[in-house]
């Protein structure tokens, strides 16, 4: 197999997510969290998808339960 970009497997971890980084021109493994962290930074341009805000504003409102009490 000959590839043009070499995959780095430094960071190799059950759970992370191969990525190509663009700048550095080489494969990543890297922890979804930061994935999910970098898109939620006004730097990225599509930021997390619409649906996905959706399921967690759905599942977030099914788990809390606030009580303003009596006023």
């Amino acid at each position: 197999m000959d590839l043009q970009y070499p995959i780095d497997t430094s960071n190799l971890n059950d759970g992370y997510i191969l990525i190509f980084d663009y700048e550095n021109k080489k494969y990543e493994f890297v922890n979804p969290d930061v994935i999910l962290s970098n898109a939620t930074t006004d730097q990225q341009q599509l930021g997390l998808p619409a649906d996905f805000l959706s399921l967690l504003e759905v599942d977030l409102d099914n788990r809390v339960n606030l009580d303003g009490g009596v006023w």
